[in-house]
């Protein structure tokens, strides 16, 4: 992907896929259910969508009014590990040691994937949880959960050398 490590982007919705490198195929699944529509609905998927990266997605809101914060419906198995705890029906203020200042990065970076709506993609280093060791690239796509309004973000992620 044509970012550095810790670096954080907002792409147009109609950015090229094959500019997200080993997530191109995700991005133009994507945009084939989406359609015509702002974005796809969680319906629109099955589980063989997500062949090849079964453990590395996730599926988010943001929750809270004034304090808000990113709540996990569902989080991948190898994220967890990768991550050190599995966020599955949990929000990361409480669930992870991280500094506020962090957890507000994650959160607004999050909340803009909606609100734009835009895909996200993240180059990380996990050092901010003591695992300066695991690195990762993700794509964060803006869902509709029951509609095809954007409410959540469904995210890939995968490991690459820290």
């Amino acid at each position: 992907m044509p970012f550095g490590i810790n670096d954080w982007s907002l792409r147009p919705l109609d950015s090229p896929a094959v500019e997200f490198g080993a997530f191109e195929r995700v991005i133009a699944q994507w945009r084939e259910k989406r359609g015509t529509a702002p974005v796809p609905c969680w319906a629109d998927y099955g589980i063989r969508d997500f062949a090849g990266w079964h453990g590395r997605f996730s599926l988010a809101r943001i929750v809270g009014g004034e304090e808000p914060d990113l709540h996990f419906e569902l989080f991948g198995t190898m994220i967890a590990e990768w991550v050190g705890r599995d966020l599955t029906g949990k929000s990361i203020r409480g669930a992870l040691p991280m500094p506020e200042e962090a957890r507000l990065r994650f959160v607004e970076h999050f909340a803009a994937v909606v609100r734009q709506p835009a895909i996200g993609a993240r180059r990380v280093n996990l050092h901010f949880l003591g695992r300066d060791y695991v690195a990762g690239e993700t794509v964060e796509l803006p869902i509709g959960k029951t509609t095809r309004e954007p409410t959540h973000i469904l995210s890939y992620a995968r490991r690459v050398r820290a």
